[in-house]
């Protein structure tokens, strides 16, 4: 086996008379990030210089270094002897694409009990290009943490695949990011958080199916899809954020809560009001809850919610308590946290959200301590009892397609034709492009189009096989 290096850069393979001569020549100045090159698919430690398997690399590179994977012929890197460690505090990994490297554990039912990647910095983890699958985070007591990914600061995945991780907790804690955790922030970019499940045994909570991020959370581009939190109770089956959160040109879909907010629950601190929500030019699709609020659930004191829809989510039930009954809707629900809290509806379509065989699609909590209002115009919002900003369309059917492939890099409803959204939005934010990014124009027509989706110039979209509406109240 090599000697193994040490993460000191005098340990690298430096002329040590050059390094000297600069020393006496300049001031002191900040080593130079290296690269470290991972040339075997080996899941082992092996190595020499900066060149060697992904641990080798991981154990020696130092904070700031690049690990890069591109080189690699293999499409499969499959760990049978736990996590590769990361205790630098940023570190970055370049792989070759994320449908060309797969680093996998072996997650089987209860067996290979460690995930994939554990980074114990507090700087940036930052993943680019590469896919994790099969990975297990198992905790007997306390709480267990990201199934596929965890980072101790801000995990930053671009271009990345979390598929079939699992966190569970087996007693007196809780499972948080079945597929993702991160302490300080989870960021997405382009990325794919898919069929992950944070759960535990007896009562234990499951919180973030896909994704769990303590302080912020940021998906751009990206999509969350068929999540699961929690055996007997869970919150966020897509994604749980115990902090400020942005989605952006990004679909969040199927993902299932054993409890509340089957898509997002946005949670924000009790001590504090001063959290954010922002959903912008996205949509959260066909997400669902065992009780309340299949779609997305929040108590931010702010609420943006801009050029969206919000369409096809379900939770069991409708109402929560006795009476005066709090009304949770399947499709958005504020929170009764604080005692104000500002929505902002832009151009956004929220309908055919359900409990049971009935419609509501947006509520506010009924506790006369809390207190919600809107702003915005240029909504379709189907169902709802809330003081919705003037001119917002009720009652009618938005007449979508169903949740596919229409282009770009995320999957949308589109508008069928004699949709009530067709050219009734308002582009307020100035976007360029619909959900779907480049070509696809924000306005195409007379005005912009409601919701995340627009009907491009010469489209012929028909009616045919359109999800229909479901009964009102």
């Amino acid at each position: 086996m090599a000697t193994r290096l040490s993460g000191s850069r005098k340990h690298r393979p430096l002329a040590a008379g050059v390094a000297a001569a600069l020393a006496l020549a300049s001031p002191v100045a900040a080593d130079a990030a290296a690269t470290w090159t991972v040339n075997t698919c080996d899941q082992g430690y092996s190595g020499s210089g900066t060149t060697g398997s992904l641990r080798y690399a991981a154990t020696n590179a130092a904070s700031g270094d690049t690990i890069d994977l591109t080189g690699l012929a293999c499409s499969t890197i499959s760990l049978t002897t736990g996590a590769v460690m990361f205790a630098q505090n940023s570190i970055t990994l370049n792989g070759p694409g994320m449908t060309h490297l797969t680093v996998t554990g072996k997650y089987n039912g209860n067996t290979e009990k460690d995930r994939i990647f554990t980074h114990t910095g507090t700087g940036t983890f930052a993943v680019n290009n590469l896919s994790v699958s099969k990975g297990y985070s198992y905790a007997a007591t306390g709480n267990a943490k990201g199934g596929c990914i965890y980072s101790a600061g801000t995990a930053y995945l671009s271009h990345v695949g979390a598929y079939f991780c699992k966190a569970f907790s087996a007693a007196s804690g809780r499972a948080q990011g079945g597929g993702v955790y991160g302490k300080s922030a989870v960021d997405l970019k382009y990325s794919v958080v898919e069929s992950n499940t944070a759960s535990g045994a007896g009562n234990v909570g499951g919180y973030g199916g896909g994704v769990y991020s303590k302080n912020s959370f940021v998906a751009k581009y990206s999509t969350v899809s068929g999540n699961t939190a929690g055996n007997s109770r869970g919150f966020g089956g897509g994604v749980f954020v115990y902090g400020s959160g942005t989605v952006k040109a990004s679909t969040i879909s199927g993902n299932t809560a054993k409890d509340n907010g089957g898509g997002i629950y946005a949670h924000n601190f009790f001590t504090s009001a001063a959290n954010t929500l922002t959903i912008k030019n996205s949509t959260v699709s066909g997400n669902s809850a065992g009780y309340y609020t299949g779609g997305v659930i929040v108590n931010s004191g702010t609420v943006y919610i801009d050029n969206s829809t919000i369409v096809f989510n379900t939770a069991a039930k409708g109402r929560f308590g006795s009476y005066p009954f709090t009304y949770r809707a399947p499709g958005v629900a504020t929170s009764d946290a604080y005692n104000a809290v500002a929505v902002t509806l832009q151009s956004s379509l929220i309908a055919n959200n359900t409990y049971g065989s009935s419609e509501y699609d947006l509520s506010v909590p009924k506790r006369s301590s809390t207190t919600v209002t809107f702003s915005g115009a240029n909504n379709l919002v189907r169902a709802t009892f809330a003081a919705v900003p003037s001119g917002t369309i009720k009652i009618s059917c938005p007449l979508l397609g169903p949740l596919k492939f229409n282009g770009g890099p995320t999957q949308t409803h589109a508008l069928l034709s004699h949709s009530p959204g067709i050219d009734q939005g308002n582009n307020v934010l100035g976007l360029s492009f619909d959900q779907r990014q480049s070509p696809f124009s924000r306005q195409s027509g007379s005005a912009t189009d409601i919701g995340a989706y627009e009907v491009q110039q010469g489209d012929v979209v028909f009616n045919n096989g359109f999800d229909g509406c479901p009964l009102l109240f």
